[in-house]
């Protein structure tokens, strides 16, 4: 795979899309059954979530828990804040963006036993090819490195993997404007 071919870049109009599918998919099938709440695993789940609670109406609850620091997988997951909400005898579903490996969201169904939901459902926009957690509902399978718009640390760092002329052409795709376009770039320059 060249480097351009390893990565995934969501733009925001394509991860917009990706979540109201996700929603229509859990709404369709849960045959249009209310959750009592989100649990939004921080931060991957953070926007959409805003997003699903917006539309199902439904309250966030969130929980953070570390696998990765940047784009690299740390030893030990853990939580390092505790769930928010009272879940005991609640139907909540879990919102990610990713089931990489399946160790977070494995912990994360581990861990929110302990607090006695009625069900837990889980629900990604992505899913790797060789993740051991396969959620309830998922949008999109793919073996590449993704990276989601609002990762801006992380697009920065791919301007020197994806050549100059090829992030520009991303950025002015996504509504950038060639003034922001060179901001961007010399700020990844100064790093």
């Amino acid at each position: 795979m060249t480097s351009d071919e390893k990565f995934l870049l969501v733009s925001y109009p394509k991860f917009v899309r990706m979540v109201l599918k996700l929603c229509l998919k859990v709404f369709v099938d849960r045959n249009h059954e209310k959750f009592d709440y989100i649990i939004s695993v921080q931060r991957g789940g953070a926007v959409m979530s805003k997003i699903v609670s917006d539309l199902l109406d439904i309250p966030i609850g969130t929980l953070t828990v570390r696998s990765y620091w940047g784009m690299n997988r740390i030893k030990t997951t853990r939580v390092t804040q505790p769930l928010s909400c009272e879940i005991a005898g609640k139907k909540v579903i879990v919102l990610d963006e990713i089931s990489d490996t399946g160790k977070t969201l494995t912990y994360v169904k581990k861990y929110l036993k302990k607090f006695r939901p009625v069900e837990v459902v889980f629900a990604t926009l992505f899913v790797k090819p060789w993740t051991d957690f396969i959620p309830d509902f998922y949008v999109e399978k793919t073996p590449k490195w993704i990276i989601f718009p609002y990762e801006l640390q992380e697009m920065l760092g791919l301007v020197n993997k994806m050549g100059k002329t090829k992030y520009d052409k991303y950025l002015a795709a996504n509504g950038a404007s060639t003034r922001i376009i060179k901001e961007i770039v010399s700020l990844a320059s100064n790093k």
